[in-house]
């Protein structure tokens, strides 16, 4: 069970080393992309197969990354906010809090 996350990542490196050896022509073919608007030609983007799939993955590490910043920065602002909250709480119980006295 230990090693069973290593195993998977190997087992996953290893098929993606399959997949570029059994299929090394059909990733050095171009893939033509035609950019357009509706009857108004933005132009042809050609690229090697293999440059695709690196900017595709590019592409969604970097969305998946900026992803996580914001969730992380809405989490933090949450606490903040809470903290924030809590202080203000705490002034308002310090202002209501009766004065000791002197028996």
């Amino acid at each position: 069970m230990r090693y069973l996350k290593w195993l998977l990542v190997l087992l996953l490196a290893a098929l993606a080393v399959a997949f570029i050896v059994l299929n090394h022509q059909a990733l050095s073919q171009e893939l033509f992309l035609q950019l357009s608007l509706p009857r108004f030609p933005l132009g042809f983007l050609v690229m090697p197969t293999w440059v695709a799939i690196i900017f595709a993955f590019v592409a969604g590490f970097t969305l998946a990354v900026a992803l996580e910043i914001g969730a992380w920065y809405q989490y933090t602002r949450t606490i903040r906010l809470q903290r924030r909250q809590i202080k203000a709480l705490q002034d308002e119980l310090e202002k209501s809090k009766p004065a000791p006295t002197a028996d």
